[in-house]
């Protein structure tokens, strides 16, 4: 159960990790645009984190957690 509870952990944390990245990436996209594209952008953004970061933040957790068991 201690497990578990420390997986998600750490694939919580790598997912806040990534959400910070992007969202500091799509600061600077968002300023190439005129403002009529924002609610475009919004979607994307939101479709990247569903699609994108949460199964690499559990990709992520798990080499982690494959190397600590290799060593």
């Amino acid at each position: 159960m201690a497990k578990k509870l420390i997986y998600y952990f750490f694939i919580l944390i790598f997912f806040v990790i990534y959400f910070k990245l992007f969202s500091y990436l799509y600061r600077y996209i968002e300023m190439l645009f005129d403002p009529s594209f924002l609610n475009v952008l919004v979607m994307v953004q939101i479709f990247v984190s569903v699609v994108i970061l949460v199964p690499a933040s559990v990709a992520t957790t798990r080499k982690v957690f494959e190397i600590i068991k290799s060593t």
